[in-house]
């Protein structure tokens, strides 16, 4: 008790005498301004208050101890544990204050501060996917999925009650064309809002971009009409129709192909209802697929070469008779409806003239064609008519013609031929008015009598 007593007197009174000079220094006033800390929350509650309170607080002492004093040597604590949820006022008393030894407080402002404490709970929020980027071209993303799709958030319950969805960090697509697992992450901050750590991933649909395009639609016919007839034109109606499908596809269609229409054994325009098919897969027709396809019938045109009937007109003259008619040229090549020509035996011309002819008639008539038919071997058309004189038949007397007289003291008596009559053929204008033929010139007899001549 009694070891060191020197150095213990001497320290005693050093103490002694810094506490006499402090006392009889001069007082003064002077603030501080002092974070406030919390040392206790209420069990299941936060504080909300996103500032620090800060109390400004006036103490009192000897000039030299506040001059070296500073906003550090201050501290002031708060217990809120009696409080319960909600924004309250709470008084901050002197004894909340920690001031260093020699300094007394004499007033602190605000006398009390305003608090706001909230229960923490847990809530599932949803994710919620950001996309970045761009698919390959003519593709589209058709859906992202997060797993897990929601994050179980622990906090206040007034800022859960703000937060309606957390983002992730971006879902890069560039370039994809089908489906893919990307990896995110949570992309959110908020003070006193925590969450447990866990893998997230996105799972994203590509599909190709559906659009649509209006194509026209192409319709034909399948079999072969009745003979004689030919398709003259098929058309649709409506002229196109709107598809719709992946991109890819749908770019590189350029027409609709129709069923075909068949037109067997038929002769009239007709009109069928098809139904168009889906030119390749995944493509629809968003406005509908039926069609009108409508067919025009006509009789074929064909060309064949035809005889050429000559047609006279009149009688020649008496005694003349027409000869072998001769056509220039004897055929003609005609082109008009298969049902007109595939009948004609042959064609007529317009009459030509012979009444009264006497000599050979040589004409340029025309054809007369049935309705729809023409000629195209082109040039003229001659009809050469030979008129001769007719060959007739008569019975004529023989009279028998004699050389000179008879001879001197002879005469002729009766003189008969035998037959008397003979048939004549010639020219019938020779025979007209020829009653009797001669015979060649007979020599008479040299003596009288009865005599028998050949001639």
């Amino acid at each position: 008790m009694f070891e060191n007593l020197p150095l213990k007197l001497l320290s005693l009174l050093l103490a002694s005498l810094v506490w006499l000079f402090v006392m009889g220094e001069e007082h003064s006033e002077r603030s501080y301004s002092v974070p406030v800390q919390i040392t206790r929350l209420p069990e299941g509650l936060v504080l909300l208050n996103e500032e620090e309170p800060v109390v400004e607080v006036r103490v009192s002492g000897p000039r030299g101890i506040l001059n070296n004093l500073s906003d550090d040597d201050f501290t002031a604590t708060l217990d809120l544990a009696p409080y319960g949820k909600g924004e309250v006022e709470v008084p901050i008393p002197k004894e909340a204050i920690h001031a260093p030894q020699g300094v007394t407080v004499s007033r602190i402002r605000p006398a009390a501060i305003r608090v706001h404490l909230d229960a923490v709970v847990e809530k599932e929020i949803p994710l919620k996917a950001l996309v970045e980027g761009v698919p390959a071209p003519g593709y589209e993303v058709k859906s992202v999925r997060l797993v897990p799709p929601t994050l179980p958030v622990t906090g206040p319950e007034s800022l859960l009650a703000q937060i309606t969805e957390i983002p992730t960090t971006p879902v890069k697509v560039d370039g994809l064309t089908g489906d893919a697992t990307v990896a995110v992450q949570v992309d959110f901050q908020r003070r006193l809002v925590s969450w447990p750590a866990r893998p997230i991933h996105a799972e994203v649909a590509v599909a190709p971009r559906i659009v649509r395009r209006t194509l026209p639609v192409e319709a034909s016919v399948a079999g072969r009409p009745r003979t004689g007839y030919r398709v003259a034109k098929v058309t649709a109606s409506p002229e196109a129709l709107v598809v719709a499908g992946p991109q890819p596809v749908v770019e590189r269609l350029e027409r609709l192909a129709l069923p075909p229409v068949e037109v067997t054994g038929r002769r009239h325009p007709f009109t069928r209802m098809v139904t168009a098919a889906p030119p390749a897969k995944g493509v629809t027709f968003p406005e509908g697929d039926r069609v009108g396809v409508h067919v025009v019938l006509e009789e074929e045109v064909v060309e064949r070469e035809v005889p050429v009937k000559p047609v006279l007109h009149g009688e020649v003259a008496a005694d003349y008779k027409v000869g072998e008619v001769q056509v220039v040229p004897p055929k003609v090549r005609l082109r008009g409806p298969y049902h007109r020509l595939a009948t004609l035996k042959s064609v007529e011309t317009t009459p030509v003239e012979v009444g009264g002819a006497r000599r050979l008639v040589v004409a340029r008539p025309r054809l007369r064609l049935p309705k729809g038919v023409e000629r195209v071997d082109g040039g003229g058309l001659t009809v050469i008519v030979p008129v001769e004189e007719r060959t007739g038949r008569r019975d004529a007397r023989v009279e028998p013609a004699f050389r000179g007289d008879p001879p001197p003291g002879l005469r002729a008596g009766a003189v008969a031929a035998h037959p008397a009559k003979v048939a004549l053929t010639g020219p019938a204008t020779r025979l007209r008015g020829l009653a009797s033929v001669a015979t060649e010139p007979l020599a008479y007899p040299g003596a009288a009598g009865r005599h028998t001549l050949k001639g």
